[in-house]
């Protein structure tokens, strides 16, 4: 059976892209409100539901990628 274990909230619109760093230990976010998150998920103490460690406007054009 499939279930929530946490809701992670951090953007005003929605997530476009996702990417886990390689030793799975922080997973970046970027929203169409044009802001980088940084989750982590291990540490002293795990910041998964506390809005991420880093949320950053983009200084770019659209697209990216």
């Amino acid at each position: 059976m499939d279930r929530v274990v946490d809701v992670m909230r951090n953007h005003d619109d929605s997530i476009v892209h996702l990417l886990w760093s390689p030793d799975g230990k922080q997973l970046a976010s970027v929203g169409h409100d044009e802001t980088l998150t940084i989750w982590n998920f291990f540490g002293s103490p795990p910041n998964t539901n506390t809005g991420g460690n880093k949320k950053r406007k983009l200084q770019h054009e659209p697209p990216v990628g």
